[in-house]
């Protein structure tokens, strides 16, 4: 019997909405998705996948599972430049050893994965749930089939970062909504540190569109793909970003936005995809931690910090409109998040509301419903 996410009477239809959180593992389910393996590369070829690993011990569970592991084909794991690599591995050009140098976390991404060209790092992670230990991550310089929310095709243009990892968590199944507003969190505040640190720049301000975009100046730049399911360890998530670090399309890319810094002789060659991603680690993993101690609460000021949304209008259905009542859509204004982690506002009336996307509009921020608090 497959193990839905449920989090109280009613959520688990609307929490989908949220972060697309619909995947769960039966074991029927999980031999079908890993027989998917056998197409990671094509009926013939190869794909190569280099593994690194902070921790000798950990590297040689990695190859012993492998060897039982006779689900994955199609895929030759490269180990030469496993623990304390120096260079690339998997025939990526993302250097592990500038990575691993950057990287401060005692799991996150300490065991990393690599690849020049895989059809999904998100889909490559599902379907070998069994084979990576907690933490790990996977990074690809291109994907061939990238996954968007709703299933939609994700560009995967060169350029892009575009990595997945899994973690599990000890969490409510509360907390789960708020999963998806602590990984943008965690991006945006590494992005900023980047150009702070890195640039000498304050002025550049990125931004959290609700629920899973990054944008910067009116413009999006990445977003995240959220997959859960619960198991005896917690609640475990797959999670998947797209980042667009060197590729001008289809929108803008950090290179560009930190080439205006006023510190440009720094920016020259001082931008690297190896030092986003750790970054990006280092700030999860505590915030991740934060999360099971204390739940979204501590990190609902800095979140708000960084979204777009604060005393926004924007015009909501009522629950009755669906069902056919006569009653127009109503202007509402939105003033943060609410305890069930969808949006909060107010309307001209002064009544506090809840409001949830209505599943069918790929904007959430469109064809909002709104429920009376």
């Amino acid at each position: 019997m497959s193990a839905q996410l449920r989090c109280g009477a009613g959520w688990n239809r609307t929490f989908s909405r949220i972060a697309t959180h619909r995947l769960a593992f039966s074991p029927t389910a999980a031999k079908r998705g890993l027989k998917k393996m056998k197409a990671v590369a094509g009926d013939g070829d190869f794909t190569s996948v280099g593994v690194s690993c902070s921790e000798e011990g950990k590297l040689l569970a990695i190859k012993k599972q492998l060897e039982k592991d006779t689900t994955i084909s199609n895929v030759r794991f490269d180990f030469s430049n496993s623990v304390f690599p120096a260079g690339t591995a998997g025939q990526s050009k993302f250097d592990i050893k500038r990575y691993h140098e950057q990287l401060s976390t005692s799991i996150l991404g300490t065991t990393l994965l690599t690849a020049a060209e895989i059809p999904s790092t998100q889909d490559f992670l599902r379907n070998s749930i069994s084979t990576w230990p907690d933490g790990t991550a996977i990074v690809a310089d291109s994907q061939t089939a990238g996954k968007g929310r709703r299933e939609n095709q994700w560009s995967s243009p060169a350029g892009c970062l575009m990595f997945s990892f899994v973690k599990s968590l000890r969490i409510s199944g509360g907390l789960a909504p708020f999963l998806n507003y602590v990984v943008c969190l965690a991006i945006v505040e590494a992005l900023q540190e980047i150009s702070l640190n890195t640039f000498s720049d304050s002025s550049v301000k990125f931004r959290i569109k609700w629920p899973n975009d990054i944008y910067y100046d009116g413009l999006k730049i990445g977003g995240v793909l959220l997959h859960a399911s619960w198991k005896s360890s917690g609640l475990v998530m797959h999670i998947g970003v797209g980042l667009n670090v060197f590729n001008r399309q289809p929108t803008i890319c950090l290179h560009d936005i930190f080439s205006k810094s006023s510190r440009k002789e720094k920016s020259e060659g001082g931008l690297f995809s190896e030092e986003i991603l750790a970054r990006v680690f280092n700030h999860m993993e505590s915030l991740f931690e934060i999360m099971e101690r204390e739940g979204f609460g501590p990190m609902e000021e800095r979140y708000l910090k960084y979204w777009l949304h604060s005393d926004q209008s924007v015009q909501v259905k009522s629950s009755e409109e669906e069902k056919g009542s006569d009653t127009g859509p109503m202007s509402v204004t939105i003033k943060g998040i609410s305890p069930q982690g969808f949006l909060l506002a107010v309307s001209d009336a002064g009544e506090m509301l809840e409001l949830q996307p209505d599943g069918n509009s790929l904007d959430m921020m469109h064809g909002l419903i709104h429920r009376r608090l």
